[in-house]
């Protein structure tokens, strides 16, 4: 998530651009919107700032803290760490085995959405998508490798999936291809939308 620079540390006019939110709890794992509390900030010269906001989870009440590189100037904020370190890892024996491919790109995605980088998230789980249902194709169904692999993502969604997952499945091909584009179409269907049928 996206949120004014100005608007979390209280200061002026140069501040007026977006600094990245992380979305999930280090402590319970919880996607989640946190509330700002203690903030800090710390100039290490020539515009550029270190800040520090300590949120607190909506889910569990814990506290956390978060560390920003701010560069005035350049209008630019970079997220640096989460402390505690965010750890979630996913994991699942059976998918494991079905596509260890899927599990390494899932946990890609959710380091991604864990710093905030939201676009590249929902890229990652749509790429997650794609070796889940390739990788089931080929285990699952014998299909042939060399022929999966060649069919773009909604094909092989059509040709592999029964019609109730389909439709799921397609949800977030379209909204992680949105996220892709230098212009996206469905800006109205937020990342919410997206993780919520990749969890399905």
């Amino acid at each position: 998530k996206m949120e004014n620079c100005n608007a979390a540390f209280g200061r002026g006019n140069g501040f007026e651009f977006s600094l990245p939110k992380p979305m999930v709890c280090p402590y319970c794992d919880a996607y989640e919107d946190g509330t700002k509390g203690d903030y800090h900030l710390f100039s290490v010269g020539n515009d550029r700032y270190y800040g520090i906001i300590a949120y607190t989870c909506t889910c569990c009440r814990k506290k956390y803290v978060v560390v920003y590189s701010m560069d005035v100037s350049a209008k630019k904020a970079q997220y640096v760490t989460t402390l505690p370190q965010i750890t979630m890892v996913y994991q699942n024996e059976r998918l494991d085995a079905l596509s260890h491919q899927f599990i390494d790109m899932y946990n890609q995605a959710l380091r991604a959405e864990q710093i905030g980088d939201i676009e590249l998230a929902a890229i990652g789980f749509r790429k997650a998508l794609e070796c889940l249902v390739k990788d089931y194709a080929i285990n699952e169904l014998q299909e042939e490798k060399e022929v999966v692999a060649e069919k773009s993502l909604h094909k092989a969604i059509g040709d592999y999936l029964d019609s109730s997952l389909a439709s799921t499945a397609d949800v977030v091909r379209i909204l992680g291809n949105d996220y892709a584009h230098y212009e996206r179409r469905y800006e109205q269907h937020d990342f919410d939308i997206l993780k919520s049928y990749m969890e399905i």
